[in-house]
């Protein structure tokens, strides 16, 4: 175990992680957990086998969270994912050209992998698990249409619920100045008289972020080689999955009945863990380029 500190050079944020290595290794995997605040998000299983299959692990508290420095409260998607850069941009200057560095993103924080890779060609492989292929509203649509009550913003019907998110998110794609942006969403929020909770969270640039975020804008020319593991009954994720893989070779999507085993997602399903583990040992990422 390596304790790391990764420091941005203007000094504004630090962050904390920890490098777990076994004897020999060719990969390093940096884990992205799903939404926030995640101090060293752990998946257990996953790590030991990823070490047991000589991959490097390196685990890191978000920025403002556990050891790390900084604001989470004020943290987007771009500014997570540039934490992403910041970090392979160190292995990659500690270990050389001999070590390909890659990130398994859980849930939405394959999101943040994605944007990350998009931006830094240090990233040279991602495994996305259970990360949505749709768009961010249409996401959110559709887990109002799962269960609407973890979703409302109050005692509502789910239609209405679904008409809250929907005008939230016209207000936030609307091409208007950022502080005209917020202030037409605070006043919305006020008008629907939403409790202090939900509208701390509304408010947060990363659920900002998360309904206007396009997959699609990051699957370009610079997409790495990707594994998109989703869960077969998801049907609108698997189309949006495909749509997605039939313009970039370089993306492979698998399917698994299960793959978390906990609402929290905190812990993988053995066959979702087997096709990951599956992938990543067999890739050749340098014989690929």
């Amino acid at each position: 175990v390596q304790e790391m500190l990764f420091k941005w050079p203007d000094g504004s944020v630090n962050i904390s992680g920890e490098l777990l290595k076994p004897d020999s290794f060719q990969k390093i995997v940096i884990i992205a957990g799903p939404e926030g605040p995640n101090p060293r998000y752990i998946q257990g299983q996953l790590i030991d086998s990823l070490l047991d299959n000589s991959i490097a692990v390196l685990t890191y508290d978000e920025r403002g969270t556990g050891n790390s420095t900084g604001d989470f409260s004020s943290a987007g998607y771009f500014d997570l994912a540039a934490d992403i850069t910041l970090i392979a941009r160190n292995l990659r200057r500690s270990f050389g050209l001999g070590v390909a560095i890659g990130v398994v993103g859980i849930g939405d924080g394959g999101w943040k992998a994605m944007i990350a890779a998009n931006y830094d060609k240090r990233i040279e492989f991602l495994g996305l698990v259970g990360t949505p292929g749709m768009n961010g509203s249409l996401w959110k649509e559709e887990q109002v249409k799962n269960d609407h009550k973890v979703c409302r913003l109050k005692k509502k019907k789910p239609d209405e619920t679904l008409e809250n998110y929907r005008e939230i998110h016209r207000i936030l794609s609307a091409r208007k100045k950022p502080e005209t942006q917020l202030r037409e969403l605070e006043n919305y929020l006020d008008n629907i008289k939403v409790s202090k909770k939900k509208y701390r969270k509304i408010i947060s640039p990363l659920l900002r972020s998360r309904l206007t975020f396009i997959p699609s804008q990051y699957t370009g020319k610079n997409m790495p080689i990707t594994l998109s593991l989703i869960r077969g009954v998801d049907k609108k994720d698997q189309v949006e999955w495909q749509s997605l893989s039939e313009s970039r070779p370089q993306i492979e999507v698998q399917t698994a009945s299960t793959i978390f085993l906990s609402e929290e997602n905190d812990k993988l399903s053995e066959l979702a863990l087997n096709n990951i583990l599956a992938w990543l040992s067999s890739l050749s990422i340098r014989d690929l380029d």
